[in-house]
Parts: structure tokens; sequence; C-alpha cells
């Protein structure tokens, strides 16, 4: 339940805190009291959008703080698949508003997005506001309703992902045959791309080999020139002086050497394995003219060719070789895909028919589930109904199967009502008293709150154009919902504001030129004096105190 509510800084509340209690609590106060402002702190902390225009003016920001205690087992769980611990059964929401429109949240003190905490905050409470009942009009809410008294929820997932997953198939199928004649146009495309590319037959690294080469050749004299000077030098088998003629004859010399001194045969090997790596870096550095023996202008001419080629293909492709591969793989891989669209269509169809057979399944097994709960639901709320004056009501769940999947299902449902004897059942939508659909509204909400496992309910003037006896059955029936789960509501009613196991009066006052609303407690005298303003008058009388009295006596005998 709803243990405490912190308020800094929104709208006229410059800092409040509220404690409730257990079962019914009722909270009055005149218009523009601030009882409206309770309401929105309270939905802002459970994530409702925030409007800068809350914060208090002169304030750099506003904050509302929800702590709730003595959760169910049932509530634990669920927060916790959600990752939120509850330690001790409790837990507390928190939200804070800056003047300029940012917000942020946190959950048990750590940092958490508007997202958790509206997620979180749908299993701690439901707050019924004054113009929730339009929902009443809107044929998902009727679906919703109903799933949740049927307690659908685990079907209603496994749903879900088998529908959504054939729905994305079906799109995916749809736009492959669709999109036939682009893919003529696309597979002429790839396939010139691809021969323009691969006619080539480009290599990595390819373009920069050819630089290379193109730089020698345009030095190809001086590269001659170099490479002869440098291998005579090293091994010319015609000069006594190239460098491996002396390593060779210094090498002979040590060997003689090596007939006084013992260690002069290692340095002979040594100078002998110099011998080769000399003829071997010979041999490297004469290769580098080993291609300028042809004509180097012809070289030249195919190099620049090819690398005009290649520069064509970068323009178009990409800009590098590198680049140009890769278009030319993936070209390659989309040609496949097209090509192969028929049979990619067929494995579509199979795998549609698979989702689909399952989506089918669940729906069917809701289907039935929601027709046996809708009987039983509606008789529930019609017999509600008529406890709240509403004789000779009729009511009615009509569950209608629909030729082809929902993302609900493969049902409509639809809340129908008569509300005075000989009409047809008609739509909701065709409602036009005030007070009729908030005591529609109630009674529904006191058969669905038996279900949904939500520890506080939070109605908001539920007594909207009702009076009298009705509006005190409206009380009790809160009062009942209350032995099962908190309740608080907000209310203008003497007759409901009565029955309230705990009575919160909501007040403001003028401090220095400016509007403070506040909340207190009433009790004894207090709370008759609270009842019998509520009654009406400009001037309490003691007629209006006792009348207040019998009520507040009257509560435990009802």
């Amino acid at each position: 339940m709803l243990r405490n509510l912190h308020i800094e800084n929104i709208a006229v509340i410059s800092c409040a805190d509220v404690s409730f209690t257990q079962g019914f609590c009722v909270m009055t106060g005149q218009t523009g009291a601030g009882k409206s402002v309770i309401v929105d702190s309270i939905g802002l902390v459970c994530g409702a959008k925030g409007d800068r225009e809350l914060v208090r003016s002169g304030q750099d920001a506003a904050c509302v703080t929800a702590h709730f205690t003595e959760l169910s087992d049932r509530v634990v769980a669920a927060l916790d698949a959600l990752g939120v611990t509850c330690e001790g059964g409790e837990v507390v929401l928190q939200r804070t508003l800056s003047a300029d429109g940012k917000s942020s949240a946190r959950i048990n003190g750590r940092a958490a997005t508007l997202g958790m905490l509206r997620e979180i905050s749908t299993r701690l409470i439901s707050i019924h506001g004054q113009d929730d009942n339009r929902l009443l009009a809107d044929l998902a809410y009727h679906m919703d309703m109903l799933d949740a008294y049927a307690g659908l929820e685990a079907q209603k997932a496994a749903y879900s992902e088998h529908y959504i997953a054939w729905r994305a198939l079906c799109d995916k199928r749809d736009a492959l045959i669709r999109d036939a004649g682009e893919r003529l146009r696309t597979v002429e495309m790839l396939q010139y791309q691809i021969k323009d590319i691969a006619s080539l037959h480009l290599k990595a690294g390819e373009e920069e080999a050819l630089m290379e080469k193109r730089n020698k050749l345009q030095n190809a004299e001086k590269v001659q020139k170099q490479v002869r000077f440098s291998t005579k030098l090293l091994t010319d088998a015609g000069s006594n002086g190239s460098a491996c003629y002396l390593l060779e004859r210094s090498a002979a010399s040590m060997n003689v050497l090596a007939a006084y001194v013992p260690d002069a045969v290692s340095v002979s090997e040594e100078l002998i394995e110099l011998s080769y790596r000399v003829r071997d870096l010979s041999d490297r550095i004469a290769a580098y003219a080993e291609d300028m023996d042809d004509d180097p202008v012809a070289m030249l001419d195919k190099i620049e060719d090819r690398l005009e080629a290649i520069s064509k293909l970068k323009r178009k492709y990409g800009g590098s070789v590198e680049a140009v591969l890769a278009f030319l793989e993936n070209a390659r891989q989309r040609l496949d895909e097209i090509e192969g669209a028929d049979q990619l269509c067929e494995q579509y169809d199979a795998q549609i028919a698979d989702e689909h057979a399952k989506a089918m399944a669940i729906a069917l097994q809701m289907s039935e589930a929601r027709d046996s709960a809708a009987k039983q639901a509606a008789k529930q709320i019609a017999e509600q109904l008529s406890y709240l004056d509403m004789v000779g009501v009729r009511f009615r769940i009509a569950v209608t199967r629909e030729k082809e999947l929902c993302s609900g299902g493969i049902d409509r449902v639809e809340f129908m009502i008569a509300t005075n004897p000989g009409e047809p059942l008609s739509s909701m939508m065709r409602i036009a008293s005030g007070g009729e659909l908030s005591r529609i509204m109630l009674a529904i909400k006191c058969v669905m709150n038996q279900k949904d496992g939500v520890p506080t309910t939070i109605f908001d003037e539920v007594d909207t154009g009702i009076s009298g006896k009705t509006s005190r059955k409206i009380g009790i029936r809160l009062s009942d919902l209350a032995s099962r789960q908190q309740i608080i509501c907000i209310t203008h009613s003497a007759q409901v504001a009565s029955l309230g196991d705990l009575h919160l009066h909501i007040y403001k006052e003028e401090r220095d030129g400016r509007a403070f609303t506040s909340v207190a407690e009433l009790q004894g005298e207090q709370r008759v004096a609270e009842i019998a303003r509520i009654l009406g008058g400009i001037k309490i009388t003691e007629a209006q105190r006792e009348a207040a009295r019998d009520m507040l006596s009257s509560k435990d005998c009802e």
C-alpha cells in the first residue's frame, strides 16, 4: 500500500507529508484547495508526463517521493522480475522535475528511467481520474479489462510474440512479391556492376604495387646504373676487388692460420657465411632491374592504362581498391538473395503458416477463456450496478470472433448496456449521463480489481454527478473494496467521506501574500465539522453537525 507521500514545490504545495493507512482513505476540501495537485503529484511519481508548469513559481525544482509498504508476495515477485528488490516488502519511488523541464527518477535510491518508473508503478497503484470514464468508449480498454479478469496475461504475451513474428514475415514476403519489377531492374544493375568490376580482376594492394613499379620504370636508367654498380662491387667474378672475392680470400687465409691458431677455423666459417649473404644480397639487387630488359616505355603504358582503369572503378564504386572489392562482394550477395527470392518466398510461406498456426491456437484458447469470463464478469457487474441504483440495468460483455487475427487475438470485445427497461443493449459510447458513467466505471472496478492484484487504487471524484442514497451506496462499495486493497478517494460527497477509515483534509491558506496548500488528518469534532461543511450552507448549523454525526455513527451499521 501507499504509506507515505512527500511533496515539495508542486504548484500550491510548498512542502507536504501525507501518511496513509490501510483500508478506505478519503480526502476532502473546498474547490481549488489543491486536491487535484495531490493526484497530479502521485501521477508524477508514477511516471506521468512532467509539465514544468507544475513546479512552484520561484523554485528551481519540484520533487515527489512515494513510499510503498506491506507489498504482497505477488507484487514483490512482479517487481523482482523487473529488477527491483523490495527488502521487507517495501519500495520507494522518487521523481524530480526541474523548472527547465528536465526530469529524473529514482527507485530505492538508484537512478531509473521514466519507463521503469511507469512499468513498476502499474504493479503498485491504479489511478482512476475524473477523465477516465472516456475509456468506456475504448474497445481496447474493454479487452484489457476482460483479459485481466480472466487472467490471460501469460497467454497474451505468448500470443503477441507469435503474432508479431507472423506479421513481420507477411510484410517481408509481400515486399518480395510487390517489388518483382524493381527486382528485375536491380538484377540487371547488379549484373552490370559485377561484370564491370570482375573483368578487371582486381587484387588488394595492387594499386600501390603498380604505382611503385611505375616510379621505378620512370627512373629505369638510374635504377639499372646503380644495380650494375652495386652488383659489380659485391660479386663481379672478373674483378679481384669484389666484396665476395675478398671474403673468400680472407677465409682461405684463416684456414692456413688454423694450423697455428685453432680458433681461426670458426672465423673462416663466418667469413664464408658472409660471402654467401653477400651473394644473396647481390641477387636481390640484380632483381630490381630484371623487368627492365624489355621496353620500359611499353611497360609504362600498360601500367598507366591499368591504373586509369582502377581509378575509374574507384570513382564509381569506392575510394580504394579494397572498397571496390567490398562493393563487389556485397553486390554478389544481393544478387544471390534477389535471384533466390522465389525460394525465399517459399521459406517465408512455411514460416508464416507455422507462426499463424501457433498464434491461432493461443487466440482460440484465449477466446474460450474470454467467453467464459465475460459471462461471469457481466453478471457480477450487473449486480453491482443494480446495487448502485441502476435498477433494471442489463449489462453484457460481447465477445465476437473475427475473421482474422489482430493484435489482441481473434476476438472483438465490447461492453454493452441497457440502462432502462425495454431498451436494447447498446454501446457504451451512447451513455450520456456523467452519473451513469461514474457508476458503470465503479461497478467495473469493483469486479475487476479483485483480479488485478494492484494493492492501491485512487478514485478521483468517482461520485461526480451523484448524490443522496446512491452516493452513500458508492461509498459503501468503496469501503467494501477497501477490505481487499487500499482505497484512496477524493470526494465532494459527505455520504462517501463519512465512511472513510482515514479522513484527510486538504486546505489552502495565505501566508506572506502567497497560497500554501496543506494536508491534515481529521478526527472527532474536526471531522464532524468537515462533513457538515460538505453537506452545504454558507454557515454550518447545529442541524448539519448533527447530521454529520449521524452519518459517522451509522458507518458501522452499513
